[in-house]
């Protein structure tokens, strides 16, 4: 009887680099650089490498379960842990990589040229990815803004650029949205196929600069206090004046009309403290609103001047205060 032997072997296989962008022609899918592969050689196992390998990890495993986003972030944090070590650039490819899971084509070219220019030589599939950067710029589209002003490009919330100037976006509708400082940022919604030319001409209104209120309303509210305050003393004298006069006259039988004066004279005093109290407080706040600088107009333009006064009425029976104004 004759028997056969099976030779069974077995291939443990690593694949790191570039994955295939969802949706694009590319028939060669990788996956982003693992952890282990940096362990090849010992001497790069050191404390900042080893302060890294976290979120390495965990970005390997939010990229297999398709969270881009979340694997966006954990090798955003493994780069800035790596700054200036040898390992650094290879993480760009990565970020590149999440941001073309994600259709985000502009910035994914972006971080490949970063990382083929600060790996250099040593870049890794240098030609698979000089081969991607071909086809991502046919899925990309141009934007030739005009601006009237020196201006911030946001696209989708997203700071890209400067305009005027030329920029990138991938294919798609987006929001774009100019912001300079001093001006009304300007949005509006376009919408741009790849490899194509859009022109966008933006005119910013600049902000119309606040001068503060006019000292007219100070000077109301301040006259008004002193007023007040005047009218508030003067009734105050003149009840001190009839109570001198009623303990004059304190044996005669007929005092209650005279309390009642007096007690009138009282509270109008201190109606007339707490109004120009009010009207204090009203002129302090006024104060600092008020522009007390701004440019001289013209007597055309210069709002009539309100004029207003109170004059008090009072008599035995009843106090009162009038007022008086034009406008």
């Amino acid at each position: 009887m004759r028997k056969t032997g099976h030779l069974v072997i077995i291939f443990f296989l690593s694949f790191y680099g570039l994955v295939g962008y969802g949706g694009a022609a590319d028939a060669q899918q990788t996956a982003p650089q693992t952890a282990s592969e940096a362990t090849e050689n010992p001497s790069e196992t050191d404390g900042q490498y080893e302060r890294a390998l976290p979120y390495l990890e965990q970005g390997e495993v939010t990229f297999d379960s398709k969270n881009y986003e979340a694997s966006l972030a954990e090798f955003e944090r493994a780069y800035a842990i790596l700054k200036g070590h040898p390992k650094q650039c290879e993480t760009l490819k990565n970020i590149g990589l999440c941001h073309e899971r994600l259709f985000r084509y502009d910035r994914a070219l972006d971080y490949y040229r970063r990382y083929l220019a600060e790996c250099g030589a040593a870049a890794k599939e240098r030609d698979k990815i000089e081969q991607k950067l071909d086809v991502l710029n046919d899925l990309l589209g141009t934007l030739k803004v005009a601006a009237n002003v020196s201006s911030e490009v946001w696209v989708d919330n997203v700071l890209i650029g400067k305009a005027p100037g030329d920029l990138l976006v991938s294919g798609g509708r987006h929001t774009v949205e100019l912001r300079a400082v001093g001006y009304e940022s300007e949005q509006r919604e376009i919408s741009i196929p790849g490899g194509s030319i859009q022109h966008l001409a933006f005119t910013l209104n600049e902000i119309s600069e606040y001068k503060g209120i006019s000292p007219v309303f100070f000077g109301s509210a301040a006259g008004l206090a002193v007023i007040s305050a005047g009218i508030g003393t003067w009734f105050g004298v003149q009840t001190l004046s009839q109570k001198s006069d009623a303990e004059g006259r304190v044996q005669k039988l007929n005092t209650a009309g005279t309390e009642d004066d007096i007690d009138s004279s009282a509270l109008t005093a201190d109606v007339f403290f707490a109004t120009a109290g009010v009207f204090a407080l009203g002129a302090g706040i006024l104060y600092l609103f008020t522009d007390w600088g701004g440019e001289q107009k013209s007597t055309a333009d210069k709002p009539k001047d309100i004029e207003i006064s109170l004059r008090p009425t009072a008599s035995k029976q009843r106090a009162g205060l009038q007022l008086v104004g034009s406008f």
